[in-house]
């Protein structure tokens, strides 16, 4: 469970966020925002990286944040991930599963991926985790088509169980919420 309350965010004089409630038990809210318009700031807040101004955020469970661009150690080989999310007692069977049906080779260092490829694993290990609540901040940008088909049921499914706040400035999963102007409004049909 997630609950957020009169979160207020500005940088310098300019209000970013400004969200009166969001709760989330389980299940999947996609958030669809342009660029610049604070989804980024929202998941940092929820994952305690960054501060809000004000607000409370209440958060029952383990969260995974994945931010928008990839986090990995560079010398790390693909196989040494596997072996993390195995120490975390996560899914390593799932995750090995998911990078052989990716072709991502275990032997290859995290640094010699494409972009595209280093978000695959960087998504691969978020979902592996075992947390109630994953925060993904613009997971399909940079990979390709074949890839981001390939990651979406496994999120929809992952959503029956878990809490996944997905942000998107592109429409690939039908937003069930807008970012604009610091406020989080629903998603019309």
């Amino acid at each position: 469970m997630m609950e957020i309350k009169g979160i207020k965010k500005e940088y310098g004089h300019v209000q970013v966020l400004n969200i009166d409630y969001l709760r989330l038990d389980s299940g999947l809210l996609v958030i669809y925002g342009k660029n610049g318009s604070g989804k980024s700031t929202l998941l940092r807040i929820l994952s305690g990286v960054e501060a809000a101004d004000s607000g409370i955020v209440k958060i029952d469970g383990d969260v995974a944040y994945m931010p928008q661009d990839p986090m990995l150690y560079e010398e790390y080989r693909v196989s040494d991930y596997i072996s993390l999310v195995k120490e975390m007692r996560g899914d390593w069977s799932s995750l090995s599963r998911i990078l052989d049906r990716l072709s991502i080779k275990k032997n290859q260092r995290a640094g010699d991926l494409s972009y595209g490829t280093k978000k695959a694993l960087h998504l691969a290990v978020t979902l592996s985790l075992n947390s109630k609540i994953f925060l993904l901040d613009e997971p399909f940008m940079g990979m390709d088509l074949e890839k981001r088909d390939f990651f979406i049921p496994i999120i929809l499914k992952k959503s029956e169980k878990k809490a996944i706040i997905l942000t998107e400035s592109e429409a690939i999963i039908k937003p069930t919420h807008i970012l604009e102007g610091g406020k989080i409004l629903e998603a019309h049909a």
